[in-house]
């Protein structure tokens, strides 16, 4: 019997796009010189990029997951040598993070779905994230925190989707068992391969019907509901 619906966030819950530069970077650079670091908007672009490139290449392998604070560091070490003070990385990671955010999207509708989920079942959310802050951010700015009492991150946990283990954990933390939830993302190898290798029912956001999924993909992430209450 399903007791638990666990959600991936970005991408799932709300709308965003994975391309680094794609909101601006004009706050990030400006950030930058405004501490002494001379560089133009293309080269830290191409610079940044390069930086997520060399280090999800790896996490891709490991399935590790790195901090966003990885990321400024190599691009410091990379472009003047060395990794400024806490201070500065903090201002300049938060900077980007504010920047990269204004990208994502907050479904129209989400509130009303969400609460009539929540009558019937426990609702969490596990997902890949390289700063913690953000996704418990994001639920604030949409008041609807108080439907996720669980948020289980990769960067918190150390591991990333599809690893089997950042699932069996957040199952552990809601002390059920795989048969007792199901999973509901939009990436069909990390939530779709990585849930069901667990045992986990997951329904894939799938809007282009692009995998083979049956009865396992979603529309839209409001289909969930005529699903979830006549499974």
């Amino acid at each position: 019997m399903t007791k638990d619906i666990i959600f991936d966030f970005f991408g799932t819950l709300v709308g965003y796009s994975p391309d680094l530069c794609l909101q601006g970077t004009d706050k990030t650079v400006n950030n930058l010189v405004n501490n002494g670091f001379q560089i133009s908007k293309d080269m830290f672009d191409a610079a940044w990029e390069r930086c997520f490139e060399t280090l999800e290449t790896e996490a891709q392998k490991t399935l590790q997951e790195y901090h966003m604070f990885d990321v400024a560091s190599l691009f410091f070490k990379n472009q003047f040598g060395s990794v400024p003070s806490q201070k500065i990385l903090e201002g300049f990671v938060e900077t980007f993070v504010d920047e990269w955010n204004q990208g994502t999207t907050y479904l129209k509708g989400i509130t009303a779905f969400l609460e009539d989920l929540s009558c019937q079942y426990r609702l969490s959310i596990t997902s890949n994230t390289h700063y913690p802050p953000l996704i418990q951010r994001n639920l604030k700015a949409m008041d609807i925190e108080k439907y996720f009492p669980l948020v289980v991150t990769s960067i918190e946990f150390g591991k990333r989707k599809p690893s089997p283990e950042i699932f069996r954990h957040a199952l552990d933390k809601l002390n059920i068992k795989p048969s007792e939830a199901v999973f509901v993302g939009d990436n069909y190898k990390d939530d779709y391969m990585g849930a069901t290798a667990v045992g986990l029912k997951c329904f894939l956001i799938d809007t282009k019907n692009q995998f083979p999924l049956e009865k396992d993909r979603l529309d839209h992430l409001f289909d969930l509901k005529k699903r979830v209450y006549v499974s």
